[in-house]
């Protein structure tokens, strides 16, 4: 990707951050001529966002190198101990590098498109609520972000003991978000519209179709047609009317998206960046964060008065309600809820032979909810759970 001979400097850098480096299961290998031809490109696009020659580079550190990016903090140093002050200073940035080859063209799924249409209008309207857009590099598909290193994730605070402090600094967050207004959706969508000129709704969520997918699974496992009223309600939330009550958001609600350093909170992803309806966030909270790498850490939280007061309050944001008003019979809850459960059965495959911790509690939560607007669904649910044993 770099045809630029790179030096003995930064390859021992690179031979180094690959050695560090613990792979995920899901990873590609690190340790090939591809790979650190890759990691040359990522230095070479942060060096030249930040101005710097790219043999300044003084770590590197792989972050993650999944299936979908590649994500390196790049440590540049200026200056030098000799000068006449003494003065040598470093700093850091992150960049991360989209594998599929049209995601600077097609901003269908999460991807590079998403995230220098999306980081633009967050870092204007609303500064310091996530990473700065440094640069970006479409060809290399390659984009460049401050380095928010110093920051602790909410997720980390949610499992270490400080629960109450994790779910304050996460409302804090959607604060800023709840109180946008529609010039926050037309910018993104224009700026979608420019770099994908065939998207058909830009802007929507990655992957619309997947809740309805997830509910037509379920009614297949149970062995009965979908009612027409769940099938029309979730065509109808597919992709919401953008003069529905929605919002601009990164897409990913997963707490570790979010990170706290004193008072401040910030997001530092935005590769999923969509208008969704403004419960979606509150419905995926009510589930434990499915979709999250780390649900399993969230699973013993959810039935806890904290987390259950929390979602209150972000209800509360979110609708300019009081606390207690409609949150238990909101019917657009309930819908967000199917959309959510219906994306989560999707993207995991789920079967009739594998019920996971999660899928019970997803489809417990989901029946529970949703009977009250939407009886046929609640007892779908039921049907498929008695035909578990449950």
């Amino acid at each position: 990707m770099n045809n630029t001979p790179r030096s003995p400097h930064c390859q021992g850098l690179y031979d180094a951050a690959c050695s560090r480096y613990q792979p995920q299961p899901a990873d590609s290998p690190v340790d090939t001529p591809k790979f650190a031809s890759l990691l040359d490109a990522l230095v070479s696009v942060a060096a030249g966002v930040c101005n710097i020659e790219q043999d300044a580079l003084e770590h590197l550190e792989i972050l993650s190198a999944g299936m979908r990016s590649v994500v390196v903090r790049c440590v540049f140093a200026f200056g030098a101990d000799s000068s006449p002050q003494g003065s040598r200073h470093t700093f850091s940035v992150i960049a991360k590098h989209y594998r599929r080859k049209d995601s600077a063209t097609n901003s269908g799924g999460f991807g590079y498109i998403r995230e220098v249409c999306s980081l633009p209008t967050f870092n204007y309207w609303a500064p310091k609520l996530f990473s700065s857009l440094l640069g970006s590099d479409p060809l290399k598909r390659v984009t460049v972000t401050e380095d928010l290193g110093n920051f602790r994730s909410v997720h980390a605070l949610l499992t270490k003991g400080e629960i109450e402090a994790g779910l304050d600094a996460y409302l804090k967050f959607f604060e800023d978000i709840y109180a946008q207004d529609d010039t926050w959706h037309i910018e993104f969508q224009a700026a979608v519209k420019e770099l994908d000129p065939q998207a058909t709704s830009p802007g929507s969520l990655t992957s619309p179709r997947l809740g309805i997918k997830g509910w037509r699974r379920l009614a297949a496992i149970a062995g009965v047609p979908l009612a027409e009223s769940v099938e029309c309600t979730l065509e109808i939330n597919t992709v919401p009317a953008f003069s529905m009550h929605t919002v601009l958001s990164h897409g990913d609600f997963s707490p570790h998206n979010i990170a706290v350093a004193d008072a401040e909170v910030r997001a530092f992803d935005a590769e999923g960046a969509a208008i969704h309806h403004a419960f979606l966030p509150i419905a995926d909270m009510l589930l434990g964060f499915p979709l999250s790498p780390y649900h399993r850490d969230y699973l013993p939280l959810v039935e806890r008065a904290l987390w259950q007061d929390a979602c209150r309050r972000l209800y509360a944001l979110a609708s300019q309600h009081d606390l207690e008003a409609g949150f238990d019979t909101d019917l657009h809850l309930s819908e967000q809820m199917m959309v959510m459960a219906g994306m989560v059965l999707e993207l995991t495959g789920f079967t009739a032979h594998d019920l996971t911790d999660t899928h019970r509690q997803l489809l417990t939560h989901t029946a529970a909810r949703v009977a009250q607007h939407y009886p046929d669904a609640s007892a779908l649910i039921q049907r498929v759970l008695e035909h578990r044993n449950l």
